[in-house]
């Protein structure tokens, strides 16, 4: 996610701290910015129905592990 860490310039400007020529939030650096958002949580939400469905209830109290 380095693409949305930004830093002031001396110019006042946020610029990525990668690319100190993006000036950042403007743009096509926008655009990729909500791309990278959205893909992650889509993945973070994939990886919680998968955990989720792969996670065995076990209703004996002595039995505490998952498969």
């Amino acid at each position: 996610m380095s693409i949305t860490v930004c830093s002031l310039n001396d110019k006042g400007q946020f610029v990525n701290n990668i690319a100190k020529d993006l000036i950042c939030f403007q743009g096509a650096h926008f655009i990729h910015v909500i791309v990278a958002l959205i893909v992650t949580v889509v993945f973070l939400v994939i990886c919680l129905i998968v955990a989720v469905n792969l996670y065995e209830f076990s209703e004996k109290a002595e039995e505490h592990k998952g498969k």
